[in-house]
């Protein structure tokens, strides 16, 4: 299965024994290998373009800090991986060993998106509430914003609104999910494709939720064709 340990398999980069299946590609790769490859060459399969899997960035963000010690970004790094992989309780414990000083402006802002999506899938929805909209309230009092703002403030601005629509729609107020996601939206065009594709999952999401499967189904097909064309 993919992210075990394959006794039989060869690291690719060191091509000492063992190793996990990183990617789409058949090779495996040690964790502590990955982060240098990380490091150097992003996130991303060279080879099949897929990003690596959520079990192999955990393992490598898990190696990180024990091999070479706790610091705000290694444990930044770590929360993200913990909150992809599904391991929301470890994440928060992460999130909350980072120092407020250690972790300001947009840093700190991603924090709150973060403790949000580990308190949704913990299902305190309330709480995912309070710290999406600390999110927000941090990247709109940030001073003397570029114009147009910056690519991470916009990642972070829209990740905000795309992570409280799907706590409105967890907590059963589709309309404030919809004006939310509305914002998200706007803003999406300005960032990352990955962030327009966010926006465009969590629409299909509370088009579903509304009971409009048709508009759900259009909404996905349009973002097949966009994730396609990138």
């Amino acid at each position: 299965a993919s992210g075990e340990m394959q006794e039989a398999a060869e690291c690719f980069l060191c091509l000492s024994p063992g190793g996990l299946r990183a990617c789409h590609c058949e090779t495996h790769v040690h964790s502590g290998c990955l982060a240098t490859l990380i490091l150097t060459n992003g996130a991303r399969c060279k080879t099949c373009l897929s990003e690596f899997n959520k079990e192999a960035l955990l393992a490598t963000a898990r190696h990180t800090v024990t091999v070479h010690g706790q610091t705000p970004t290694r444990l930044y790094v770590l929360a993200w991986a913990l909150t992809r992989a599904g391991h929301p309780a470890e994440a928060l414990d992460a999130m909350n060993t980072i120092s407020n000083d250690a972790s300001t402006g947009s840093r700190r802002a991603n924090l709150y998106v973060l403790r949000g999506r580990s308190l949704l899938q913990l299902k305190s929805i309330g709480a995912a509430i309070k710290a999406f909209r600390r999110a927000r309230l941090l990247i709109e009092k940030s001073a003397q914003r570029p114009t147009p703002p910056s690519q991470p403030d916009i990642h972070i601005y829209s990740n905000a609104p795309v992570g409280l629509g799907y706590a409105w729609m967890q907590s059963g107020d589709l309309s404030k999910a919809g004006q939310v996601l509305g914002d998200a939206r706007s803003i999406a065009p300005f960032g990352a494709y990955s962030t327009a594709a966010k926006a465009i999952r969590a629409s299909a999401a509370l088009s579903l939720a509304r009971g409009d499967a048709e508009h759900a189904l259009e909404l996905s097909v349009a973002l097949n064709k966009f994730l396609q064309r990138v």
